[in-house]
């Protein structure tokens, strides 16, 4: 089986799709099918099922191409990653809590306020006996796909069962590559296609026949005009001239195309081909830059918060080019 791995260094267009009601429709229904391909990846890997396996299962229940049932393969064990990454993360605040709360126990003399306190602790306690269980057997909780307050909101008809289904399958993704092309033989994404023409921007979307159709797909055999449905791009004109020398230089670009409240996005994302490696021991930082302020966090090497700050420059735009620079500086 395939594998193709997303660059590190990736920059995200967000774009807005305008589709017609027939291709709304069906991105609805594939986005369905796609995330219930997840979610069944995602509980064979649980189990510890064989990706070859897993992957030739989806592709006779559920998408009838290895390319889509790779991607959302991939999506479900990148859950799974995060899961194991944030494990570390949850004992070690509990650890930090519970010793916050053992020693406010030491000074609390009234009873009510110590009664109060020994049962927060006892909370801590469980929890992070689930969470260390979890580390010490290499396993990850069960995901509630589409969140877990959302499933307490259904349950308590505060939202209904369309936006429900919404949020469990609101998105499909695509991951590139160079060597491949779409409808139009645009390289850079096999699947979901992005063209330049007319000045404007389209979005080439293949969804494969059905299961269970009679028509024969896989290799070597062409895919059909008819699978696949075009609809219109839109994004910020900022990231147009970037998006086609992308295009331009044949280049692989991963897409995400998602639903929200009614409405189609499309991410885009590009490698930068930024080579240099990061020092994940060290403490991290981002910077946010603004024209009249410039917003810096760091974190630390288990992603746990350390500070943030943020310097003001109200004056920066209006000020003469040596002020500006003497201000930057």
């Amino acid at each position: 089986m395939f594998k193709v791995s997303k660059p590190t260094d990736m920059f995200t267009i967000c774009g807005v799709l305008t589709a017609g009601v027939s291709e709304k429709e069906k991105m609805i229904a594939f986005m369905r099918l796609f995330q219930t391909a997840k979610r069944t990846s995602y509980q064979a890997a649980r189990h510890d099922e064989e990706q070859e396996i897993t992957i030739s299962g989806l592709q006779n229940r559920f998408i009838a191409n290895a390319r889509w049932c790779q991607w959302a393969y991939d999506e479900a064990t990148n859950v799974i990653s995060s899961q194991t990454e944030l494990i570390d993360m949850y004992i070690h605040d509990l650890g930090s809590k519970l010793d916050k709360s053992k020693a406010k126990l030491k000074e609390i003399a009234k009873r009510k306020k110590r009664r109060g306190i020994q049962n927060r602790i006892s909370k801590l306690e469980t929890k992070l006996a689930y969470w260390k269980r979890h580390k010490a057997e290499g396993t990850v909780p069960a995901a509630v796909f589409g969140g877990k307050d959302n499933l307490i909101a259904l349950r308590k008809n505060d939202i209904s069962k369309d936006k429900w289904r919404e949020l469990r399958s609101g998105s499909f993704t695509s991951i590139g590559q160079a060597n491949q092309k779409g409808l139009a033989g645009q390289h850079g994404n096999a699947n979901t296609e992005i063209v330049f023409k007319g000045g404007n921007f389209v979005l080439n979307i293949y969804i494969p026949p059905a299961i269970g159709s009679g028509v024969k797909t896989g290799h070597g055999v062409p895919r059909r005009e008819g699978d696949w449905i075009t609809v219109r791009l839109t994004i910020p004109p900022r990231y147009t001239g970037t998006l086609i020398r992308h295009l331009a230089m044949g280049y692989a670009y991963t897409v995400q195309v998602l639903r929200r409240d009614g409405e189609f996005y499309c991410h885009i994302s590009l490698a930068q081909g930024d080579g240099a490696k990061v020092d994940r021991i060290v403490p991290m930082a981002g910077c946010d830059l603004n024209p009249q302020n410039v917003s810096l966090t760091v974190v630390l090497p288990n992603g746990n918060f350390k500070v943030s700050k943020v310097f003001r420059c109200p004056d920066l735009p209006y000020v003469r080019a040596e002020k500006r620079d003497q201000i930057i500086g």
